[in-house]
């Protein structure tokens, strides 16, 4: 079931639950603000996470009006070790299906500006023809350089499924099969927005 741009997005099919890492990595985040602010910074979010949600996450730039890429900050070992090369620097959009890069932005620019939190399922493709089901909680935080960035924590599922995507080298993620938007104080943001 496809997110598409100009339409909303499908209604939960509350298949899926969310794990207990997803909702300690929710408690965690809220933790890290201070003083009333809806979005923690990098630092004081990275204060609040131990090594184990570390391993599980991956910061990313939320990409400026125009700007076609999600660059990677800082990628725990999950996502580094399902990658062929170095992943740091890299734009996270190479990962997914050139028809899901502008919902991805979208997402990453709604979660920043209302703020809000995003909480998802998609299917995680990799070379050896195998997919994962994954799980995706993801809220805004602040850069120590001001700019604004998502951090995602990544929760896999053991079973693997076969594929019937060709990925080529690392990992190919498919679009969301339930998504949601978390309310953090700030509601919940449209989908989609009206902007091009």
């Amino acid at each position: 079931m496809p997110i598409e741009l100009c339409k909303p997005p499908p209604a939960p099919r509350n298949t899926f639950r969310r794990s207990g890492d997803s909702l300690a990595f929710e408690t965690r985040w809220r933790s890290a603000r201070k003083g009333g602010e809806l979005i923690p910074t990098q630092r004081a979010f990275l204060a609040a996470n131990s090594g184990a949600f570390v391993r599980n996450m991956l910061l990313l730039e939320v990409p400026g009006l125009g700007d076609k890429t999600m660059r990677v900050r800082m990628a725990g070992r999950l996502y580094r070790e399902s990658q062929p090369s170095e992943v740091v620097g890299s734009n996270y959009l190479d990962s997914l299906p050139s028809e899901y890069h502008q919902g991805a932005i979208k997402s990453a620019q709604l979660m920043a500006a209302t703020p809000c939190g995003l909480w998802q399922i998609m299917p995680v493709h990799n070379a050896k023809r195998f997919a994962r089901l994954t799980e995706i909680t993801a809220f805004p935080i602040l850069g120590e350089d001001d700019v604004p960035l998502i951090a995602c924590y990544l929760h896999q599922w053991e079973a693997m499924l076969p594929s019937s995507l060709q990925v080529k080298k690392g990992i190919l993620v498919e679009t969301a099969i339930e998504f949601r938007f978390v309310d953090v104080g700030a509601g919940e943001p449209f989908w989609p927005t009206n902007t091009p």
